[in-house]
């Protein structure tokens, strides 16, 4: 469950047990949960990392100035490198490196000719060697680069499983009705019980059915108006609590949405249910 959310329900629950239940009694406390809520229903819209290039696109004009700078073997047919999984050589694939590498440094029609090849000699051997030399370290650079990349890209998608988890529970992506299939399923789930149980520290999402509905009798529509169910301890309840849950999402829904999710939002959801409890 999200932080406080535990402890948050208690405190509601043992504030209203005692008292008269009225229309929209626990609006304000709803409305912060379904605050929390909303932020799973808007996770895809987790701010975005910025657009890194690839790898690849960052050592384009180090590996064109190899190609201009090489030798004639490697310029034409990559040194026979170029092979078939069974280890003849691929001369369409080949064909095709040549062809590149000459479209490459042919002078354009227009601009600056970037990528003129220089004639085989000295001068064009020396620069190779400290174009290879740049471009070997380059190439480890790069490398570094890609795993950072990945990793972020990685704890976005951690964070947003994250969420997930908080609202529904790990593994789960909506309300599992089977946790009601006991007569003390509501019970364990609400923490009724004076020594407590280990339901109690369920997901967010069972939270509301604690909150918005009545065990005893018809809700009184304190969380939103119409929601008015009756989740007992009296046996299976899972039609019961599955029917709850889809108004209570509904209603959650209804309330301000999210356009961007960034960290100071989740953290002034999670302030709010602390202050309110």
């Amino acid at each position: 469950m999200l932080p406080a959310a535990a402890a948050l329900i208690s405190f509601l629950l043992a504030s209203f047990r005692s008292a008269t239940p009225a229309a929209l009694d626990k609006a304000a406390y709803f409305a912060a949960l379904c605050a929390a809520y909303n932020i799973y229903a808007a996770r895809e819209k987790l701010q975005q990392v910025p657009a890194f290039p690839p790898a690849a696109e960052l050592l384009a004009e180090a590996n064109n100035l190899n190609i201009t700078t090489s030798n004639d073997s490697w310029f034409t047919n990559k040194d026979g490198t170029i092979k078939k999984a069974d280890g003849t050589v691929d001369a369409d694939e080949t064909a095709t490196w040549t062809k590149q590498n000459a479209e490459l440094v042919k002078n354009p029609i227009t601009g600056e000719h970037l990528y003129k090849r220089l004639p085989d000699g000295a001068t064009r051997q020396k620069a190779n060697r400290r174009i290879k030399a740049l471009l070997s370290s380059a190439k480890q650079l790069t490398t570094h680069y890609q795993t950072a990349v990945d990793a972020i890209t990685k704890h976005r998608q951690q964070a947003q499983q994250k969420i997930q988890t908080a609202i529904f529970g790990t593994d789960k992506s909506d309300f599992d009705k089977s946790r009601y299939t006991a007569a003390t399923s509501r019970g364990n789930l609400c923490g009724d019980n004076a020594d407590g149980t280990p339901e109690a520290d369920a997901p967010l999402v069972y939270a509301f059915i604690c909150l918005c509905t009545e065990k005893d009798g018809a809700a009184q529509s304190e969380c939103a108006n119409g929601i008015t169910d009756m989740v007992s301890d009296a046996g299976s309840q899972e039609s019961q609590a599955a029917d709850a849950w889809r108004k209570i999402k509904a209603a959650c829904e209804s309330h301000r949405q999210y356009s961007l999710l960034t960290p100071n939002t989740i953290t002034s959801v999670l302030t709010t249910i602390v202050e309110i409890g």
